[in-house]
């Protein structure tokens, strides 16, 4: 079961991921209708990330594409396609529209690396 299925209860949402997913924990920001917000992830994977919008979340839209920065050194865009409220926050699940060429090499060695040794990173929630 996903973290938004978990946050959000019985709901039944289809799981959409089609990559695996790695806990992971980094700072970064996003261009929305130009503002920078920040915001942090939760996991990543090859296709996309699980995040939480330190600021300005009230800006951000179901659908909504826009720039993605990683503090891991991953740029590319992505868009919303999944939002889930908790008690202690709202995580977004963001599907990864475009990487450059370099990025898109640099996160598959990263996921590669992840698997084989786990960071072991604590949830956030």
């Amino acid at each position: 079961m996903s973290k938004i299925n978990k946050l959000i209860g019985n709901m039944n949402i289809p799981e959409r991921r089609c990559f695996r997913r790695f806990p992971f924990a980094s700072n970064g920001c996003v261009m929305v209708n130009g503002v920078d917000v920040d915001i942090r992830t939760h996991d990543i994977s090859q296709g996309g990330a699980l995040v939480e919008f330190n600021t300005a979340p009230h800006l951000v839209a179901d659908g909504m594409s826009f720039p993605v920065y990683l503090n891991a050194g991953f740029i590319g865009s992505a868009t919303v396609c999944q939002r889930a409220v908790s008690k202690n926050c709202v995580l977004y699940g963001l599907k990864f529209d475009r990487f450059d060429f370099r990025t898109g090499q640099v996160l598959a060695e990263f996921l590669v690396r992840l698997e084989a040794y786990p960071l072991n990173i604590p949830a956030i929630h």
